[in-house]
């Protein structure tokens, strides 16, 4: 934790749990003083990982250690960030849509689901949801500590402001 506490960042703690274990594996792997690493190696630590998001996280925390802690920044400036990978996600259909937000039975349940596919939410958005933060007038709905602790409005459509009013 001492990784990122003192730091003058805003993270979370998922974030400083991972990057703890991280700076724990590079720890373990190393048979010599961090100070006496190659950078060589230090790329084959990063290459090691398996997706682009632990390459970067790992790479994140090497560059803090180098940087911040062991004073040698020239053995990490020069790791290039590696590229991620581009995907596209599936799309649902709209007979899909229509049959998983009226399957419920419950208007509750069908007012949750229609508001975070409409207002494209998260979990965590729709279940901190409070109905003071909907402006009924101007279709938005006001998030608050959304992902990365932001705040961001959405256009709600008038049925799912319905639905909800009904719930």
């Amino acid at each position: 934790a001492v990784l990122v506490k003192g730091a003058n960042v805003k993270v979370g703690d998922k974030t400083i749990d991972i990057y703890c274990s991280i700076a724990k594996q590079f720890f373990y792997s190393i048979n010599d003083s961090p100070l006496n690493i190659s950078q060589e190696w230090l790329e084959i630590f990063v290459d090691k990982k398996n997706a682009s998001r632990s390459k970067e996280q790992a790479l994140t925390v090497l560059k803090h250690l180098y940087r911040n802690i062991f004073n040698q920044p020239e053995k990490v400036n020069n790791i290039p960030l590696p590229k991620r990978e581009e995907y596209l996600p599936d799309i649902l259909t709209t007979d899909e849509v229509y049959r998983i937000v009226n399957h419920p039975s419950f208007i509750k349940q069908r007012a949750a689901l229609t508001f975070m596919y409409t207002g494209a939410l998260r979990i965590s958005e729709c279940v901190n949801a409070k109905f003071h933060h909907v402006d009924a007038f101007s279709h938005q709905f006001k998030i608050k500590s959304g992902k990365g602790r932001k705040d961001r409005v959405v256009f709600i459509p008038q049925e799912t402001l319905n639905l909800l009013e009904n719930y």
